[in-house]
């Protein structure tokens, strides 16, 4: 009677069938484990940059300006992975078809941009208005 055993051929093509499935088990863990900080991350940056929103709102109309503009400043402690910009612009060069006020007398667009390496940027653009 003859025994029954598998050719190297056949191990050869088990190894590379398994080998394959875990290079796409290996690849879907990554991207799992990538995008798990994600909704942490918006979270986080959209509380931030409402935070800055709303502390510019409050300011004065003449004393909004950019901040950071180009070089995000980082915060501190545990939003130590965040960092901010504040950017200002003329009505004409970001909404044209609300009016014109070249100037920035009575209109201001105000954008807070808040960065994370997971999400890029969380950005809050607002109108605000001196009248």
């Amino acid at each position: 009677m003859r025994k029954r055993s598998f050719s190297l051929i056949e191990i050869i093509l088990v190894i590379v069938v398994i080998g394959i499935s875990f290079v796409g088990l290996a690849v879907a863990i990554h991207n799992a484990l990538i995008g798990i900080h994600k909704p942490e991350a918006l979270s986080g940056a959209t509380a931030l940059a409402v935070k800055e929103a709303e502390r510019l709102i409050a300011t004065d109309f003449d004393y909004v300006t950019s901040e950071n503009f180009g070089n995000p400043k980082s915060y501190f402690g545990d939003f130590s992975n965040y960092s901010w910009e504040v950017r200002v612009g003329s009505i004409d060069d970001v909404q044209p078809n609300l009016g014109s006020d070249p100037t920035m007398d009575i209109y201001k667009i105000v954008e807070v941009r808040v960065y994370h390496n997971a999400i890029d940027y969380v950005a809050i653009k607002f109108l605000i208005n001196d009248l």
